[in-house]
């Protein structure tokens, strides 16, 4: 990013970076890491290997390699580790289930069918505030990095 190092006190990415390889959306991670202020935030959601919709998806494209814009889908563990070496302290919490992008702030514009899909994802993402195992179920989830000085 053409921008100088510790420039921001705050970076968010939905539905972005989860279109890059994983080497490039590597690159962007340790990019928001050189760019944040010291206890900077990023906030960026990316797509989970085992979510239910995220699975089907895989098995529809029979978990080929790969290609163009499409999404890319990492497990739990693979994205804190990424976050934590190229930014810090990481955590993990859920966006939301059943697909990426469902936002509860888009009920009103729902069609009924929808509306019950979202009224399902929302339920099961306040459950995961309670239960934490259920972020491991979901589509689509946030990692929260907090830059620390590197000593």
């Amino acid at each position: 990013m053409p921008f100088p190092a510790d420039s921001f006190d705050n970076i968010h990415s939905y539905s972005v970076l989860q279109h890059l390889s994983k080497d490039d959306a590597r690159k962007a991670f340790g990019e928001c890491g050189r760019v944040l202020h010291n206890d900077g935030v990023a906030v960026i959601q990316m797509a989970n290997r085992v979510g239910v919709r995220n699975f089907q998806n895989q098995l529809r494209r029979r978990f080929r390699a790969t290609k163009g814009f499409e999404v890319r889908y990492w497990s739990l563990k693979e994205l804190r580790e990424a976050f934590e070496d190229r930014v810090g302290p990481t955590t993990i919490t859920v966006d939301c289930y059943f697909g990426l992008g469902w936002q509860w702030s888009d009920y009103p514009y729902m069609l009924g069918r929808h509306k019950v899909i979202l009224i399902a994802s929302e339920m099961l993402r306040r459950l995961s505030t309670v239960a934490p195992f259920m972020r491991h179920f979901a589509d689509s989830v946030y990692c929260t990095a907090v830059k620390k000085t590197r000593e």
